[in-house]
């Protein structure tokens, strides 16, 4: 892609690394709303040149692996060099191809689950692709996230097998069903031919070193009558917004799970984040939602009221808000986070809210699940 010696993310100087994860974050959230982008791609451009041209493969492979190249490719084409245009351009094309198989893939999913009579929910980017992103084609995914009620889980997984489908993994919150023979073609991450896994979940959860948030619990002590579709926004934000309070205190956030939040957040109705509040106001829940919210607010001018922070924020410890007051976008995220200092016991003092949830941190850092996804025979 460039003649120039090759320069590693890493390496690049950390102020540099952190005004563009906070300046192409931003206009990714701008571009997957439909809002103006001129200001913001004149920011990120700028931070993009300061790096300097060896930093061009660096770049292109660290938008790709954040989520955000088919939202920031066109803002920037002429503001960039070459190498980091055309770089964006070609990462654009594989998500615009890979959304295209996957759409495809949902339609012949939908079309197995109905027929087979079993109730079902797009969850995470399934959902957000459709319903979120001006643009499906947007809004890279790796897989496909459904809900389907434990009593039909195995008629679920009959539909799903008939087309072609195998069990490959399982874990807490999900099990994964595979196509036979699927292998990575282009391990920079987006190609249609890359497997597109289908994860079933018969529970609404997120977790973090072993503590969890039952979501389907929550929204269903809240919405128990209202005949309200499913997922609904508030239900939807508060998975999102979970989903990347948990990536980002673990130091593996992709800022595309910040840009949902944003996303979503520019979409919500005061009758949205009121039922938000009504769920996630307690300690439990609100330690997993108000982190990702306060960092969207403030890394990417998501427009989260600050009445809801305060309602939230009223139930963090302040250990946790220390951190959030103090994390660095980038050193929260995948890229940036190997690299950033981290004190020992960070999570153990910021995490839990009693002994006995000190204790089960503890246990699980002291003896960790063996993968995240324990694989499977069947």
């Amino acid at each position: 892609m460039t003649t120039h010696p090759f320069t590693t993310w890493a390496s690049l100087d950390r102020r540099l690394r952190r005004a563009l994860a906070r300046d192409a974050a931003r206009l990714a959230a701008a571009a997957a709303i439909g809002n103006d982008t001129q200001r913001l791609a004149a920011a990120a451009a700028a931070t993009i040149a300061a790096c300097g041209p060896a930093a061009a493969d660096a770049l292109v492979r660290w938008a790709e692996a954040e989520g955000l190249s088919a939202l920031i490719a066109p803002a920037l084409r002429p503001l960039t060099p070459g190498a980091v245009a055309d770089g964006l351009a070609d990462t654009a094309q594989r998500v615009t191809e890979r959304a295209v198989v996957l759409a495809a893939d949902r339609q012949s999913l939908a079309a197995a689950l109905t027929a087979a009579g079993v109730p079902w929910r797009p969850l995470k980017g399934a959902w957000l692709a459709d319903h979120a992103y001006r643009d499906a084609a947007l809004r890279p995914m790796a897989d496909i996230d459904i809900w389907v009620p434990r009593e039909r889980e195995a008629a679920a997984i009959e539909a799903i097998a008939a087309l072609g489908y195998r069990r490959s993994a399982a874990s807490w919150k999900h099990s994964v069903y595979a196509m036979p023979g699927d292998h990575v073609v282009d391990w920079r991450g987006e190609h249609a031919a890359n497997p597109r896994p289908i994860e079933v979940h018969r529970r609404w959860l997120e977790g973090f070193r072993g503590l969890v948030i039952d979501i389907g619990d929550l929204r269903a002590r809240a919405h128990s009558n209202d005949g309200e579709a499913w997922p609904d926004p508030a239900a939807m934000l508060l998975h999102v917004a979970a989903h990347a309070s948990v990536d980002a205190l673990g130091r593996r956030l992709r800022l595309l799970a910040l840009v949902d939040v944003a996303v979503l957040a520019s979409a919500a109705s005061e009758r949205t984040w009121h039922q938000l509040m009504a769920v996630a106001a307690t300690p439990r829940a609100a330690r997993f939602v108000w982190p990702s919210l306060e960092l969207a607010r403030r890394e990417l001018d998501a427009p989260v009221p600050a009445s809801v922070l305060r309602a939230l924020g009223a139930s963090i410890r302040a250990p946790l808000r220390r951190w959030a007051d103090g994390i660095d976008l980038d050193d929260a995220t995948r890229s940036g986070g190997a690299t950033a200092p981290r004190p020992l016991w960070e999570i153990p003092r910021l995490w839990p809210l009693d002994v006995r949830e000190s204790l089960t941190v503890m246990r699980w850092i002291a003896w960790p699940p063996r993968a995240a996804a324990r694989r499977s025979s069947a």
